[in-house]
């Protein structure tokens, strides 16, 4: 079951998309100027004065209506009080202009997600190629949406564009550990600290990179810097969390969430991610307390609404969980998040055809997403209707770019089907993507020996799973039977 807002994820896309900008191409008279307000912003956001700030703020873009740093400073705060509608709306007219400039399209295209970022932003740098935070910002989309060399170009070019920037090698810490190189990624955050010492969310990202690393002291040391250089922030306490939840320490854990949810510089998405923290640690009471406290700040917010039906579902509450749901999709009729997790809620409650329904009707709403074919395969698997799975399953295949969890769904559906041939085609493809896949080659070679009746190609897998450190003792007494 998916979780919203990933904490990598998060924390990437605000150092890349929601911070002030780090040494912004700005007129240095200009900059000078607005430093002070922005420091005194910087301290009313630190103690929840979003209202204050924003007054500062609103000044700022009047009196400077051609400063970027003005104008993202000010968006910042919008989204922090969950008004991303109406700052939407706001910067949506000056972009959609006749000759519109690229500062103009890029302060739209960054308060938008997912593809619509990517389109909008794309336009920008048509108009400007070397636009660095344009370059930086669909860095960050295309990672999220898979396309990773596409998003190693612009941020490496925009690493380029501007070497004392630490957004680009943030940026691409993220991208690394979306790939699976956390060594890289380590390295990354690490070059990004170097340059920006005095900021919090590098150290962020590597304090929970080195918990996932299982090097909790280290993760201890960088979160607690992190916390000091940004003592208002209930991100570096959720990290410090993390820490403690790692080492078994869940009261530990659940003290640190407090003092985070307590904070009052809280936004709908902070809370949203110590919600998922107290759902890691079985704490749905605290979780759905934090989850309210977000909608008390912005009610409309999607993915609260989601999440709030994702924890009753894990309550066993399938009722409850589709009245959230449905409350989310009045607020966004196209969400195809929406509609796959009302599948998920009538899955749960046995109600297929209306699950089936609203899979449908998400792989509808985001024809490029494999997630929704995905959940229609395993819904069609479930009730046997084999075929149908390997239908679906195909086009997450296609839709992932043939990844290896949506080859191996493929390949059992077609075993499911009664067609072997295609099963074990499929098995090939995961062990030439990845030769120490043991699933992948015991499959071959009972698929061989069984269906297909092919003795040395069968010989050949079973070697193969051995070669690469497979132990059932099965597969040796089927060697031994084929030799």
């Amino acid at each position: 079951m998916r979780q919203f807002a990933p904490l990598f994820l998060v924390f990437s896309v605000l150092a890349v998309s929601s911070s002030p900008a780090y040494g912004a191409p700005e007129d240095e008279t200009v900059l000078a100027a607005i430093s002070e307000d922005l420091s005194t912003i910087g301290s009313m956001r630190a103690r929840g004065e979003y209202d204050e700030a924003l007054v500062i703020a609103s000044r700022l873009i009047k009196t400077y209506p051609e400063s970027l740093t003005a104008h993202m400073t000010y968006q910042n705060l919008r989204l922090a009080k969950g008004e991303v509608k109406a700052v939407q709306a706001e910067y949506s007219y000056n972009a959609r202009s006749a000759g519109a400039t690229a500062d103009a399209i890029f302060l739209y295209g960054r308060l938008l997600d997912g593809r619509k970022a990517v389109s909008t932003l794309e336009r920008v740098l048509k108009l400007d190629r070397d636009h660095f935070y344009a370059l930086c910002a669909i860095g960050a989309e295309y990672t999220e949406i898979g396309k990773v060399e596409q998003a190693r170009k612009v941020l490496e070019r925009a690493q380029r564009l501007r070497r004392s920037s630490p957004i680009p090698p943030n940026a691409l810490g993220w991208l690394s550990e979306t790939t699976g190189d956390r060594d890289l990624a380590e390295q990354h955050y690490r070059a990004a600290i170097k340059l920006a010492p005095d900021n919090a969310l590098p150290r962020l990202n590597l304090g929970i990179l080195l918990i996932g690393l299982e090097r909790p002291l280290e993760a201890q040391l960088v979160l607690d810097k992190a916390s000091k250089l940004s003592p208002g922030d209930p991100m570096p306490l959720l990290g410090l969390g993390m820490v403690r939840a790692s080492r078994g320490d869940y009261e530990g854990a659940i003290k640190y969430y407090e003092q985070a949810v307590d904070l009052k510089t809280n936004t709908a998405t902070s809370l949203n991610l110590l919600a998922n923290a107290y759902i890691g640690l079985e704490q749905y009471d605290l979780a759905q307390k934090a989850f309210l406290r977000g909608l008390e700040l912005d009610s409309k917010n999607l993915p609260t609404l989601l999440n709030l039906g994702y924890l009753f579902l894990l309550k066993g509450e399938p009722d409850q969980a589709i009245k959230w749901v449905q409350n989310a999709l009045r607020v966004d009729s196209s969400s195809a998040e929406g509609y796959y997790f009302l599948g998920l809620c009538q899955e749960y409650s046995g109600k297929v055809r209306a699950a089936e329904k609203a899979y449908k009707k998400a792989a509808k709403l985001d024809a490029e997403s494999p997630d929704y074919p995905r959940a229609l395969g395993v819904l069609y698997t479930n009730q046997g209707r084999a075929k149908d799975a390997a239908k679906a399953f195909l086009r997450a295949v296609d839709l992932s770019d043939r990844s290896i969890e949506a080859l191996l769904n493929l390949a059992f559906a077609w075993v499911g089907a009664g067609d072997a041939q295609k099963a074990v085609l499929c098995f090939l493809e995961v062990v030439d993507q990845d030769p120490d896949n043991l699933t992948a080659w015991m499959n071959i070679g009972l698929l061989y020996q069984e269906k297909l009746r092919r003795r040395e190609p069968a010989i050949r897998a079973y070697e193969e799973y051995r070669k690469h450190g497979g132990a059932d003792p099965r597969v040796k007494e089927w060697l031994d039977q084929l030799r």
